[in-house]
């Protein structure tokens, strides 16, 4: 699965002369990108911003046979009415709806004020989108995770917990500017995990294979601790330990020993490490990834896997 298989960046709103018009050859410029983007059977990512988050709105609400995997708005012109309830859960056109939230955002405050925008805009980038019935989570200007949502398990059952709002201290268009919002909030949304395990989950990985390379194993420790030790969301609720030994014992083909097991889980935490934490600085650096399965290791679950095959092949066990 390729996790950045596209992403909609809207445009600058424009002056309102001929708004009407245009509008409606903009929604079909945006569904024609779409369905570009997206094989039979796959569902393309979308991350929208001012102007284009209507257009995106506009598309999935005039084109039910059009789906998207994590749908990412920032700077959000639709209304905070704006029908989530018909195109998450009754289409099914959307898995999950990140929406920031900037309280600072001027040209959202201004449109409100435009009587003929009025018509076509809202400022749910500024107020955050509503829903009565349970649909949407709000989650505050201090954090960066849905307590109810963090597990997958927990978000399986609250089925209506699909739209999130987030509270964030950008203007209309700052969130562009900061490589670090984009690389620990939209990647983990764009592959549904919690933010804040996520950079956790990086940072701890990266602290411990730099002193490794260093040769400063016992600098190390208490991260490699804190890594083993911390039940994350990504594995639904399970230590990292905990969670490659189920891989190991679940690999197909094989069956392993128990005796072995504990050593070869050892040797796959710091493999893990590595490799989440080369693909990281890989991003960091602007490095082009060689291939699919070096940028699909900044997911922690790919990781996991990558780092059980590498020590099963190491061991002889397969090839």
């Amino acid at each position: 699965m390729h996790y950045f298989s596209h992403f909609l960046f809207g445009a600058p709103l424009m002056a309102l002369h001929g708004l009407a018009q245009h509008l409606i050859s903009s929604v079909e410029r945006v569904r024609a990108q779409v369905e570009r983007a997206a094989p039979v059977g796959t569902r393309p990512h979308a991350v929208a911003h001012s102007f284009g988050t209507y257009l995106l709105g506009e598309v999935l609400h005039r084109y039910p046979y059009v789906h998207l995997g994590s749908v990412i708005l920032h700077g959000s012109a639709l209304p905070v009415d704006f029908n989530w309830r018909k195109i998450v859960l009754k289409r099914r056109q959307v898995e999950r709806v990140w929406n920031e939230v900037g309280s600072r955002d001027l040209p959202l405050r201004l449109l409100r004020r435009l009587r003929h925008a009025q018509k076509f805009f809202g400022d749910a980038g500024r107020s955050g989108f509503t829903d009565a019935r349970g649909l949407v989570h709000t989650i505050g200007p201090d954090e960066n995770s849905c307590g109810t949502c963090r597990y997958p398990a927990l978000r399986r059952q609250a089925k209506g917990a699909l739209v999130h709002n987030v509270h964030v201290d950008y203007d209309h268009g700052d969130a562009h500017d900061t490589a670090g919002h984009a690389a620990y909030l939209w990647v983990p949304v764009l592959l549904n995990l919690d933010p804040t395990d996520y950079r956790e989950f990086l940072e701890l990985c990266t602290a411990i294979w730099r002193f490794e390379v260093a040769d400063q194993s016992v600098l190390a420790q208490p991260f490699r601790r804190a890594l083993e030790s911390r039940e994350w969301g990504w594995t639904d609720g399970l230590t990292l330990t905990q969670h490659l030994t189920n891989l190991v014992t679940a690999w197909p083909g094989i069956t392993v020993s128990p005796a072995r097991i504990p050593d070869i889980v050892a040797v796959a935490r710091i493999s893990t490490a590595q490799i989440v934490s080369t693909a990281n600085l890989r991003r960091k650096d602007g490095i082009t990834y060689v291939d699919d399965v070096a940028a699909e290791a900044v997911d922690p679950r790919v990781a996991a896997v990558l780092a059980v095959r590498k020590v099963l092949r190491e061991l002889g066990e397969i090839r």
